[in-house]
């Protein structure tokens, strides 16, 4: 299967398994794009990336090459993460957005269409009513998925909270 994922933030992904992500959203494209290659699908991850490069069968593209690589491309599965651009473009019967934050970023003059939309994926039920209102997005039932935060909470495995005060995990 082919399956595509859109960034719609602004941070940059490094070029190799060595490079440390930014945060949960970051972490989330990087670990479900390998699950996917893992799995035996081709993965086109358009990214802030310095160079465009193959990484364990995902295709770490520029964002620039998004209209290109979607005009020669049939996707079986494409998702947006924090973001969306040129909807119309992509061809797809299953189109989601994976959402890590408050606000959705699209690119001006792009509408937004959510009836295009198979799913949306939020952190929690709060999440999904403020998607609601924000965006006047209709309650469909079983339209909103529930999701997990993308950071690594291997991260903390050898921090002991019971000695901890005043502190806070943040994550994007």
């Amino acid at each position: 299967m082919k399956i595509g994922i859109f960034d719609g933030c602004g941070l940059n992904l490094g070029v190799d398994e060595n490079t440390k992500f930014l945060g949960g959203s970051e972490t989330w494209l990087n670990k479900i794009s390998e699950a996917f290659s893992d799995l035996g699908h081709e993965v086109f991850l358009f990214v802030n990336t310095p160079e465009e490069h193959d990484f364990k069968n995902v295709h770490y593209l520029k964002k620039e090459s998004f209209d290109k690589v979607c005009a020669n491309t049939e996707f079986d599965y494409f998702y947006y993460s924090r973001g969306i651009k040129g909807m119309s473009k992509v061809k797809s019967k299953n189109i989601s957005l994976m959402m890590h934050d408050m606000g959705l970023f699209h690119y001006p003059g792009e509408p937004v269409n959510f009836a295009v939309l198979k799913h949306i994926y939020v952190l929690s039920n709060w999440h999904r009513s403020f998607m609601e209102t924000q965006y006047t997005i209709p309650r469909v039932s079983n339209f909103f998925k529930l999701t997990h935060n993308g950071i690594d909470m291997d991260l903390y495995k050898n921090v002991d909270v019971s000695k901890k005060t005043n502190s806070m995990v943040w994550s994007s």
